[in-house]
């Protein structure tokens, strides 16, 4: 087994560190934000979309 498979990545730690403070993480790969920003800002904006919405 490598050793990558045996211990979790410093970026999974993180990951679980900001969601158990109420963030929410989106990654993106470097090359998607330098070609295809457009699609990198259309995720931002729909995560930034609240799931529920209530009518008042």
């Amino acid at each position: 087994m490598a050793a990558s498979t045996m211990t979790p990545s410093p970026d999974a730690a993180r990951d679980r560190f900001l969601r158990a403070q109420g963030f929410s993480v989106l990654r993106f790969w470097n090359n998607d934000v330098l070609a295809d920003i457009g699609s990198v800002l259309a995720r931002i904006c729909h995560a930034l979309v609240p799931t529920s919405q209530t009518e008042d």
